[in-house]
């Protein structure tokens, strides 16, 4: 029969309809998928184990409807040394006049694919099971539902919306905005190298220049340095004898405080010793006003015993002046201060 049409009345019997005239009738209002607000939309998730439960829902398939009102699940069987991937179905079948939930295992591979999906089923997920696993998670599952070559939804009694086409568009707009971060990022990269690269070089250029400024400088002082120093040499003798001293001893009172036996300056080469030990000026006693404190913990009980040696030194010039103890030569004194010089 080339053209069919329905529902008519019978008349004497004429008119007789079956399953199919009936599930046709849907045919162009309602697409095959899964409703997806009726129960859970069908979900597949990982229940532990090699187990999947397969949630409530609604789907049509071929203009046919199935309900699921509870839980199913289903159990996936690995294979002992090969990756496999498998997919939980909603099927069709024609013979036994039913739509079941099945688990069509795909062919195990060391780089499986997922098995091909015929009319009469609609895939809810594909599962990833490795080799010999004891259990699949929920990041082993792949939800196919939203994807209309695989399954999609039926959202009214219209063509479903195609979800896949809109994340595929989503998905694409955040590539394209990636790729212009990217080249962003590239491009202020490449400005800072530059901005860095010139800093760099205006730097040493500066570190150049005072270098040579300062070696300038150095050099004329170097020059200075030494002529006062042998306009000096030739008019001044100076003499400093080291073991030219004199020495005091006094004793503190209670509070480790006793007055100087000499008259005191500042620059003054002068050792102090406390009980017999060398002692260091703000660490162990202070001097002021002629008068000597002890400040360490370790002295100042009382009746301490100080002894002051006091190194004398004089200068006198070429043709006389004050002279004081041994005289020594300029050399010597050349000698002394070549650390300060470093010129020589």
């Amino acid at each position: 029969m080339a053209i069919k049409y329905g529902f008519f009345n019978s008349v004497g019997n004429d008119r007789t309809y079956n399953a199919d005239d009936m599930s046709n009738y849907f045919e162009g209002l309602v697409s095959n998928g899964v409703y997806a607000t009726v129960g859970d939309a069908c979900i597949v998730r990982s229940l532990g184990g090699l187990t999947l439960s397969i949630g409530t829902g609604r789907a049509i398939l071929n203009n046919k409807w199935v309900k699921i009102d509870s839980i199913q699940a289903v159990t996936i069987t690995p294979h002992t040394s090969l990756n496999r991937y498998d997919a939980i179905c909603l099927q069709i079948n024609a013979t036994d006049r039913n739509i079941s939930l099945v688990v069509v295992e795909g062919t195990p591979a060391t780089a499986p694919t997922v098995p091909a999906k015929t009319a009469n089923q609609l895939v809810l997920a594909h599962i990833y099971v490795r080799a010999n696993t004891s259990s699949i998670s929920q990041a082993d599952i792949t939800d196919r539902r939203p994807y209309k070559d695989y399954c999609g939804w039926v959202t009214g009694l219209v063509d479903q919306v195609d979800t896949s086409e809109l994340f595929l568009q989503f998905q694409t707009a955040c590539e394209e905005k990636q790729n212009e971060m990217n080249q962003w990022k590239s491009e202020q990269i490449s400005e800072f190298d530059k901005w860095k690269s010139q800093q760099i070089e205006d730097f040493e250029k500066w570190k150049s220049e005072k270098t040579k400024t300062f070696e300038t400088w150095q050099s004329e002082k170097k020059t200075e340095y030494r002529d006062w120093f042998d306009n000096l040499t030739e008019s001044l003798t100076v003499n400093v004898n080291p073991a030219t001293t004199k020495t005091y001893t006094i004793e503190t009172d209670d509070s480790g405080h006793a007055e100087l036996p000499f008259t005191y300056n500042d620059s003054q080469a002068v050792h102090v010793y406390i009980n017999g030990s060398f002692a260091v000026e703000d660490e162990d006693y202070t001097i002021e006003n002629g008068n000597i404190q002890l400040t360490s913990l370790e002295f100042g009980s009382g009746n301490d015993i100080i002894t002051f040696v006091v190194f004398k030194a004089g200068v006198v010039s070429s043709s006389g002046g004050i002279v004081d103890d041994e005289e020594i030569s300029v050399s010597d004194i050349e000698n002394m201060v070549s650390e300060i010089d470093g010129l020589k």
